[in-house]
């Protein structure tokens, strides 16, 4: 009696092993399609048709900063879990890669020296560092402007690695006229002749002023200037009577002189 008893046993053991199985291994995979049916002794007692409502969880890894889990298996309908999805905690950053300093240039940001976490793009201890802008230097004349041509000239960045330059225009100097004589004048700087440009006798150009005519007055000094040469210039002008004095003096002391001679020859 005994020993049919210990059958009896073992064959129900054996019987809900085997039954077991199929459900461990399909829950392990978690690979559990909808109308896939279990055995009579995993009827869902939620649905008219003892089916479960399968719920797969997906395996996620953890990242750096969040944390993942395993893959489940559970039915919506009884809530029975055949597949624990189980939490893996955050991984950490692992920050062992070394990056290199970035100099900032005048028009593009840099950063600091770190370090990079091997998993992710983290970062710790760089820091960014602001573009320096250009820093230009005084202008220099590359080009000279001349009377009727515009000149250039230019500044350079002087940060170190920058060739960035700027330049402008340097307006034409215009002509600086002076007088070459009275048909023309002379610009100073280029040695170009021109006409005067005479607006009321005087040019508007240069200043030079269209010298005006008198009836004779040249041709007075003129005359005047020949007479001197000519020893005339004794002779007595109209208004002028020191001459006349001076002549009638001479004739006096002349006459008295003559009279006193007489007196001292008639003794």
């Amino acid at each position: 009696m005994k020993k049919h008893g210990f059958i009896a046993t073992l064959l129900v053991a054996l019987s809900l092993a085997v039954m077991a199985l199929p459900v461990a291994a399909m829950a392990e995979s978690a690979d559990v399609d909808e109308s896939v049916e279990f055995y009579a002794s995993n009827i869902c007692p939620k649905t008219e048709d003892g089916k479960h409502v399968y719920v797969r969880v997906s395996a996620q890894n953890p990242t750096c900063t969040e944390a993942g889990h395993t893959r489940g298996l559970s039915c919506s309908a009884c809530g029975e879990v055949f597949v624990e999805s189980k939490t893996i905690p955050a991984l950490d950053h692992d920050f062992s890669v070394a990056v290199n300093e970035v100099p900032a240039t005048c028009t593009t940001d840099g950063s600091t020296g770190g370090w990079k976490c091997t998993r992710c793009d983290a970062t710790k201890g760089v820091e960014p560092i602001k573009a320096t802008g250009h820093s230009f230097g005084d202008w220099e004349t590359t080009q000279k402007a001349t009377c009727t041509t515009a000149g250039v000239k230019t500044r350079a960045c002087q940060n170190p690695g920058c060739n960035e330059t700027e330049t402008k225009d340097i307006p034409a100097l215009g002509h600086d006229w002076t007088k070459k004589d009275s048909a023309d004048h002379e610009c100073t700087r280029c040695g170009e002749t021109a006409d005067h440009n005479f607006e009321d006798g005087k040019c508007v150009d240069c200043g030079y002023k269209k010298p005006t005519t008198t009836g004779g007055g040249s041709g007075s000094s003129g005359s005047h200037h020949s007479s001197s040469s000519d020893g005339l210039d004794s002779v007595p002008k109209t208004g002028d009577v020191t001459p006349i004095f001076a002549y009638g003096m001479l004739m006096l002391l002349g006459a008295a002189a003559i009279v006193i001679r007489r007196i001292r020859l008639a003794k």
